[in-house]
């Protein structure tokens, strides 16, 4: 397996072929907390009451729980195919979206992405 190693130098990802100086950078960017493009915690909501029992029941499972957005560096090309790489990625934790997740080559695709998703995810709580 060929694994491509990146590191992000001014939010650029770049490439290296020096596996130990991944290796050192990695590490420090995890205890540094580097690797966080964003992190956003949504809190449960209130139980909606209006509607049909059915419908309030299926809302109110997925508001009653925190959901958790992080969009992270990833340090490695993790696509499927030889197009664009996927350095980073968005993981959704808890509610409707659960375990969803968005891959992108750069710092600002992840931060639109990030955006996006958590956008989705509160509109989504609203009703």
């Amino acid at each position: 397996m060929n694994t491509k190693n990146y590191i992000l130098v001014e939010k650029q990802p770049v490439l290296t072929e020096d596996y130990v100086r991944w290796a050192i950078w990695f590490e420090e960017s995890v205890r540094k907390g580097t690797r966080h493009v964003e992190v956003k915690e949504i809190p449960a909501r209130k139980p909606f009451k209006k509607g049909s029992a059915k419908m309030i029941r299926k809302i109110n499972y997925f508001r009653a729980q925190p959901i958790l957005v992080s969009t992270i560096f990833l340090g490695r090309d993790c696509s499927d195919s030889g197009a664009a790489p996927a350095l980073f990625e968005t993981n959704v934790h808890g509610g409707r979206f659960d375990r969803s997740q968005e891959n992108y080559a750069s710092w600002e695709l992840a931060e639109k992405g990030h955006y996006n998703i958590v956008e989705r995810i509160t509109k989504s709580m609203v009703v």
